[in-house]
């Protein structure tokens, strides 16, 4: 309704967009009728930290890998910002397999009417590796990428607001976490002012999210014992 009826140039959307393909699908061609360029907030890739690592792993070749295990970490809603911090280190290809381990239990989202699982999911070709874990188990959340001889870990020092990133020779460094609202207010003015867009585009984005909508949907389908139109996650 908003694009309908006031000139817009851009828009940028939180995750999780849309819980359907069809919804997609209407918007991507009703923006670009319109041309509007529509972007997903997504900002994992505008960190510094991932820029270092992304000049690190361009200089080396092989298969990337991407795994993120934790617990408690929100795997249906969060996982779109991990897909999209893959392929922000490599292309997106649709010649993919999707694997999953998701437990039969059935999590309430902090939304009402929405869901949360846990367990493991995997999506991989013979150029990339995505591996993540929410366990029942407490452990922190550890993220890892790797390509070749370069291999980082990245934990969150929440109390001092830091990144810790490691690589393979056990060397440290530490990234500010940056806040959402400067982060945001960056991003906007870099669009508005320098035509640089950092984010992903709504229609590249719909590739990631139909990987989640697959793998979950059909888990869904089978514990609520009921079609699903729409993917009931956030």
């Amino acid at each position: 309704e908003v694009i309908k009826n006031i000139k817009i140039k851009y828009i940028i959307l939180e995750k999780i967009i849309f819980q359907s393909s069809s919804h997609f699908e209407k918007i991507i061609k009703f923006s670009n009728k319109k041309k509007i360029k529509i972007f997903v907030n997504c900002p994992r890739r505008t960190y510094k930290i991932f820029k270092f690592i992304k000049n690190k792993l361009n200089k080396t070749r092989g298969i990337i890998k991407l795994s993120l295990v934790g617990n408690n970490w929100g795997l249906c809603s969060n996982s779109i910002h991990f897909l999209d911090l893959l392929f922000y280190f490599t292309n997106f290809e649709e010649d993919y397999i999707m694997d999953q381990s998701l437990n039969n239990k059935i999590l309430r989202s902090k939304r009402r009417g929405y869901y949360e699982l846990k367990g493991k999911v995997s999506v991989y070709n013979k150029n990339f590796k995505f591996f993540i874990q929410d366990s029942n188990e407490k452990k922190n959340i550890r993220l890892k990428i790797s390509r070749g001889d370069e291999k980082y870990v990245i934990e969150n020092d929440k109390a001092n607001k830091n990144f810790i990133l490691k690589n393979k020779g056990s060397n440290m460094k530490l990234f500010k976490i940056p806040l959402q609202s400067e982060l945001t207010l960056k991003l906007v003015n870099n669009i508005i002012n320098k035509n640089k867009y950092e984010l992903t585009e709504l229609k590249d984005s719909y590739n990631y999210h139909k990987i989640l909508f697959n793998i979950f949907n059909n888990k869904l389908i089978k514990l609520l014992n009921k079609k699903l139109k729409n993917c009931p996650i956030t």
